[in-house]
């Protein structure tokens, strides 16, 4: 599908559509959002995030993952922070909706908060010639960056 007057993209529950689609060069905002429920979350291949570098107006990504139990990994965190100083405006964000959780919820928060201290550190390591203005939710639970 090629929609070429496609500005802003909401992708939900699937980061493989990135892949799936031949993107609009005019896309200039994205939103992904990812809910545990209907996730296999240990199989998001966060490598389709390196499409984005082919969208030239792109200026805004936000990720939100809804309930999420298990945080990114190393190499996730990697390229999600290799793709942030690409956009202007950037934003990952843990969330919790009414969901009756069967995990441990204080583990998962503190497994959240260390992975954005860890993607923020990685962002602020591949922005030696750009000042990046990061703002840390209260609590760690999502991080908006600015460049």
């Amino acid at each position: 599908m090629n929609l070429p007057n496609l500005r802003h993209l909401i992708l939900t529950d699937s980061l493989d559509s990135l892949n799936s689609f031949q993107l609009s060069k005019n896309i200039r905002s994205i939103q992904i959002t990812l809910h545990h429920q209907c996730t296999n979350f240990a199989t998001c291949d966060w490598t389709a995030l390196r499409k984005l570098s082919s969208l030239p107006e792109l200026n805004s990504l936000r990720v939100l993952l809804y309930n999420m139990h298990i945080s990114p990994d190393d190499t996730s965190c990697q390229i999600i922070a290799d793709v942030a100083p690409m956009i202007s405006d950037f934003s990952f964000c843990f969330r919790r909706r009414h969901y009756q959780a069967v995990y441990d919820l204080d583990s998962a928060q503190m497994k959240q908060s260390s992975f954005i201290e860890q993607l923020k550190n990685r962002i602020l390591a591949l922005s030696l010639n750009k000042q990046p203005y990061i703002v840390v939710e209260e609590g760690a639970s999502g991080l908006t960056v600015w460049f």
